[in-house]
């Protein structure tokens, strides 16, 4: 199932859609040190991304007072059943305190989705801002390899 459009926790999240992807890949390449993916791409490179379905991950953009300040990808593992999640803000926005109630909405879309007990999401040990972040936001450590770590919370 996808939602075009949900409201959270005063967050408006909207899928993603081809006409974000110039602003999508200013976020990525800002972020990308920081992803487990550390290319930098192109707009080809995006869009044929996009038009190949995301790595079949749903791409939110997170919305308040109608400024984009970054997106979450959702993504549920065939294999595992995990429901995976990830938030990378637009580096005008980092920093102000914004992704712990970001999360907090995003928890909610992601009960409407797919109603799971847990959420997961992976994290490089190098990013230790994010590392501190979903400590406060309740994740547990659950799986750990060499270059990240794998954490879990109970949605409700």
């Amino acid at each position: 199932m996808i939602i075009i459009n949900f409201q959270a926790n005063g967050w408006q999240f909207k899928y993603l859609q081809s006409n974000d992807l110039k602003w999508f890949l200013e976020i990525r390449n800002a972020v990308r040190r920081n992803l487990h993916d550390k290319r930098e791409f192109t707009i080809i490179d995006a869009k044929k991304w996009y038009e190949n379905g995301m790595m079949g991950n749903l791409y939110y953009v997170v919305v308040i007072n109608q400024t984009k300040v970054g997106y979450t990808r959702i993504k549920k593992e065939l294999e595992t059943n995990k429901i995976l999640v990830g938030l990378d803000l637009h580096p005008e926005y980092q920093g102000m305190g914004l992704a712990f109630p970001i999360f907090q909405g995003i928890w909610e879309l992601v009960d409407e989705l797919y109603k799971p007990d847990f959420i997961y999401l992976r994290v490089l040990k190098t990013n230790r801002i994010a590392l501190n972040l979903y400590v406060k936001l309740g994740f547990q450590i659950c799986n750990e390899s060499e270059i990240d770590v794998e954490m879990f919370r109970k949605l409700y």
